[in-house]
């Protein structure tokens, strides 16, 4: 039985001489990009009214350790409208920040929201909020 055994491991050790071998692997990796800046808004001051517009301070800051690059902040929605005035109604003129932003740096741009001239009287009143989005 000895003999069986030593037979059986030069066989095995043998066969793995001649064995070769392929394979694959994959990784997660992240690029930076504006996703990981952070958009923040300051309260608009003023009231708006059909046919004007008010600013809108918009601060973009890179909480990351590593460097982003901003490109435009635009508008993503206007919401909590009341029932006869549409969204269409406001609009956001895109900020060109277009800066790239070490780790812990920051911008801050100046946009403006404007009211359509013929935007329904259901409008009035009303306490809408904007919502913007952050393009590399």
């Amino acid at each position: 039985m000895g003999i069986a055994v030593f037979l059986a491991l030069a066989i095995v050790a043998a066969g793995k001489a001649y064995v070769t071998g392929h394979g694959e692997a994959s990784v997660r990796f992240h690029v930076a990009g504006a996703a990981d800046a952070r958009l923040s808004i300051s309260p608009i001051a003023g009231t708006l009214t059909p046919g004007d517009s008010v600013a809108v301070e918009i601060t973009v800051s890179n909480p990351s350790g590593w460097t982003v690059r901003v490109g435009n902040v635009s508008q993503a929605s206007v919401t909590e409208l009341p029932d006869g005035c549409p969204a269409k109604s406001f609009g956001f003129v895109p900020v060109h920040v277009n800066r790239t932003l070490g780790p812990g740096e920051s911008a801050s741009a100046t946009g403006k929201l404007a009211m359509d001239r013929g935007a329904p009287s259901e409008c009035a009143g009303a306490d809408p909020t904007l919502s913007v989005s952050l393009g590399g």
